[in-house]
């Protein structure tokens, strides 16, 4: 495998990424299981993780190289416990942070890492503290950014940092860090290494990786920026429950993130290159050796809670002349066509006048369009123009896009296979006998 693959994983309230190396090495970056999904993300993590045979007990297992907690709150360690019972965790790492906490899941951790300890598998993390060795992680590099200070002194400003660079891409894990570490320390002391293409943002999109969250009479213009200029990330990530009671992600923070979005060929910004995990659900980041990235939701395929029912995407195109086809997934498309998709249910649906749809869109721009990676769903003015079951769009944009729709009723639900549209630059045509003209006529003859 030449690609570096990163799952941000759609773990409700709390955080947890899976990082699978080219070389075979495994991170994963946090874990919380939250009960009431239980049943998605160990199974997620079994699935994707590969079976590595050892030697000594001849038997197959499922391997993580490194566990790095970036800081010990409750939503980056749940479910810690369980998570040893199934998978052959090798090496500990966190921050060293220790606090009051009579939880189980933190008891759990406190005995998980006096274990490690004893047995010299449990690492503290320091910015510039040498720990992996030269080619641990094959040409990739993993860079600890912070904790920078030397005593611990908040349990969410000294969250570890984690930078992974690839092929000429990156990948920025903040934890929960705060405007002050990263003002104070990180940004004067990295600043030249902190440009990333991917960033998980800060505390589940809370405005206190920009202002001190006691600070109750601000505006959005008293946030301090200049860290994000610096990342000056293409995709932001938003690890996050829906309807949390948090309130995160937080809005203003959002409308900063999305303010600081790359800008297009027309010196548009694209302010949908910032996602919710509760939207998107569990994303696949692929960093390839050719220095092509892209962001993929990994519910954008066939599925089905029910074997009776089935649906499927028809596609209609209509060309600039007025021509219209009925085209397949991954046909080429060219710039200006229209699209109309409709979502086709088969089998033993039931009431079909009070199935919900949901439709998403994921764009994987190329060229002059490569900043147009965003993820996105039916707008409300979409809403009111289209059926439930139909939606349509224009092609604009280089690349390879998917459509994806998901209908439910009361008997289940079931997910159409992305429909994709292939785009490609056209290769000009030439005039060979005007070419030949002018060659003969600059050799004179």
């Amino acid at each position: 495998m030449e690609n570096l693959k990163i799952y941000l994983i759609n773990v409700g309230q709390g955080c947890s990424s899976l990082v699978l190396f080219p070389n075979g090495t495994t991170l994963l970056i946090d874990c919380c299981l939250n009960y009431e999904e239980e049943t998605g993300y160990f199974p997620f993590l079994e699935d994707t993780i590969k079976d590595t045979f050892d030697e000594e007990t001849e038997t197959l297992s499922k391997r993580i190289d490194y566990l790095i907690i970036t800081h010990p709150d409750q939503d980056h360690i749940k479910g810690i416990g369980k998570l040893l019972q199934h998978f052959d965790i090798i090496e500990l790492c966190d921050n060293g942070y220790r606090y009051d906490n009579d939880t189980e899941d933190y008891e759990d951790y406190l005995e998980i890492v006096q274990n490690y300890e004893a047995n010299g598998k449990y690492h503290i993390l320091r910015a510039n503290k040498e720990l992996f060795k030269e080619g641990e992680f094959g040409e990739a590099r993993v860079n600890i950014l912070s904790p920078v200070r030397k005593d611990d002194e908040d349990i969410n400003e000294d969250s570890v940092v984690v930078k992974i660079d690839y092929a000429g891409n990156s990948i920025m894990f903040p934890g929960d860090s705060g405007v002050v570490i990263w003002k104070d320390k990180i940004l004067p002391i990295y600043k030249g290494l902190l440009e990333t293409t991917v960033l998980l943002a800060s505390h589940h999109g809370s405005r206190s990786f920009f202002i001190d969250t006691s600070i109750e009479d601000y505006t959005i213009e008293d946030f301090y920026t200049d860290h994000l200029k610096v990342i000056a990330p293409k995709f932001v990530f938003i690890s996050v429950g829906k309807d949390n009671p948090h309130g995160l992600p937080d809005s203003d923070a959002v409308k900063v993130y999305r303010a600081h979005c790359p800008k297009d060929a027309t010196a548009r910004v694209v302010p949908s290159l910032v996602c919710n995990s509760w939207f998107s659900g569990t994303c696949e980041v692929t960093f390839s050796k050719n220095r092509y990235w892209e962001v993929h939701p990994i519910k954008i395929k066939s599925d089905s809670s029910n074997k009776d029912i089935k649906l499927q995407l028809k596609c209609r195109r209509k060309r600039q002349g007025g021509t219209v086809t009925y085209e397949t997934s991954g046909a080429d498309f060219t710039k200006k066509d229209y699209l109309d998709f409709e979502a086709q249910l088969c089998g033993d649906w039931g009431n079909r006048e009070k199935i919900s749809y949901e439709w998403m869109v994921q764009n994987n721009g190329i060229l002059e369009d490569r900043y147009h990676k965003e993820i996105y769903a039916k707008s409300k003015l979409e809403e009111s123009k289209y059926a439930d079951n139909k939606w349509g769009r224009s092609v604009v944009y280089y690349g390879r896009h998917y459509m994806w729709c998901k209908a439910s009723d009361e008997k289940g639900n079931a997910s159409s296979d992305a429909f994709i549209v292939r785009v490609r630059r056209q290769p000009q045509k030439r005039n060979y006998l005007k070419g030949l003209r002018s060659y003969l006529k600059k050799r004179g003859r």
